[in-house]
Parts: structure tokens; C-alpha cells; sequence
């Protein structure tokens, strides 16, 4: 900030009050430069915020909402660009165990799909670096049931940016196999906040991976 326009007499500061001021002004910049990160931290989301939601906003446009729901399960709504509406039920933020899709803003039974892990939900492990699962599942259409095998792989962790925030992702892909087809999802786990979303999918005629990249993550919204 300049000085104040006017009578040189009235702007005279003695040597003492002129170190003081100096002083005062590197203790506010210092200040600044230390609360700045602590305050944009501050507001990006952590696992307790799973109770009141947290989203996830792609690069495309389409949003996801985390909330917690009975125990060991995380409910996750989904809005794509077009307006189109899905939900998922993910056992310990991680693992698939339903999904549906919505008709006039209600869920169509119809539509959903449950996966019968052998697992029970609360014995389901947690991704850790360098660790690996597989298990078998029952997967309930509304035609037809059959069995599926997954097999989920996780990698070493790194650090990401999504936005004003930065978290530890552990990035994995988990295969599922029946005897009709297969696919991959590359999955990136959140510790800090316990949950995973898809970051990419191949089905088996596909000849590479479509990717989904999240530029953001903040605390859901109303």
C-alpha cells in the first residue's frame, strides 16, 4: 500500500516506528502464507463429511455423491451431463454391491442390479498398496442370477491434486469374469475420505480403456 498524499510534516516516522511497521508487515505476510494452506485444507473434505455428503465433479461435468449409509455401505448418486440419474451402494466405499437407475426421479426396481459378495461386508478388505483380492459373487438381475468372479489389485500410492485439494490415492483395477463376458474398472482409493471411484472402464471387445478424470472434490451442497 502507497503512503497517504499531503503534507510532508503530517507523513514524518521516526527510525524506531519505521522498524516496527517493517516488522508488523513481514508478520502479516508470514501469517498470510501460513494460514493460507491451513484455511484451504480446512475446507476440503475428509471421512467424517461422508455423513452430510461429499462430490465428486468430472471433467465432463458429471457429479458423484458420496454419503454414508447403513454400516460398512456408502450410497453414491450419480448425475451425468444429460440430466440422466444413477445410484450405487458400495460395501466399505469400495466394493459394488448395487446399482439402479432412475425413471422420473425415482429409482426403477426394474433397473437394479445386486451384487451377493461370499464376503460378508464388514470382513471385505480395505485397499492397501501393494495388496491384492479375490472373491466370488452372485449377481442378482431381474431375469436372470449367475456367479462372477472378482479379482481386485491395488498399486503403490501416490499424491493428487483435485482442485484446491490434494489427497493420497492408491490406484487399483478390479476384474470381474462370468460366463457370458468380462470387465475391467481402474478404481482410485481415497483413504482420507474412504471411498473409491471408477477411473476408467474396458469392457472386453474394447481395444483401450475409456478414462474419467475427477477435477474436483468438496463438500456436497445443500
Amino acid at each position: 500500500m502507497g503512503a497517504a498524499q499531503g503534507d510532508t510534516s503530517l507523513n514524518r516516522v521516526s527510525p524506531l516506528m519505521k522498524i516496527k511497521g517493517g516488522m508488523m508487515k513481514q508478520t502479516s505476510v508470514v501469517l498470510g502464507l501460513l494460514m493460507a494452506p491451513a484455511s484451504a485444507w480446512a475446507a476440503c473434505p475428509n471421512s467424517a463429511d461422508l455423513n452430510n455428503g461429499i462430490q465428486l465433479v468430472q471433467s465432463d461435468g458429471l457429479v458423484e455423491v458420496f454419503r454414508s449409509a447403513a454400516d460398512d455401505y456408502v450410497q453414491v448418486d450419480v448425475v451425468l451431463p444429460d440430466g440422466e440419474q444413477t445410484q450405487y451402494v458400495l460395501a466399505r466405499g469400495v466394493y459394488l454391491v448395487e446399482r439402479a437407475a432412475f425413471d422420473d426421479g425415482e429409482v426403477d426396481p426394474t433397473s437394479r442390479v445386486t451384487n451377493e459378495f461370499e464376503t460378508p461386508a464388514a470382513r471385505l478388505p480395505l485397499p492397501q498398496a501393494g495388496t491384492e483380492f479375490r472373491g466370488n459373487q452372485r449377481v442378482h438381475e431381474i431375469y436372470q442370477t449367475y456367479d462372477e468372479k472378482v479379482h481386485v489389485q491395488w498399486q503403490d500410492a501416490v499424491s493428487m491434486n483435485f482442485g484446491r485439494c490434494s489427497y493420497t490415492v492408491i490406484p487399483g483395477h478390479v476384474e470381474y469374469v462370468n460366463s457370458r463376458t468380462s470387465y475391467t474398472e481402474g478404481l482410485h482409493y481415497l483413504p482420507q475420505l474412504g471411498l473409491a471411484y471408477v477411473s476408467s472402464y474396458q469392457g472386453a471387445a474394447m481395444d483401450a480403456p475409456s478414462t474419467f478424470r475427477v477435477v474436483r472434490i468438496e463438500k456436497a451442497k445443500g
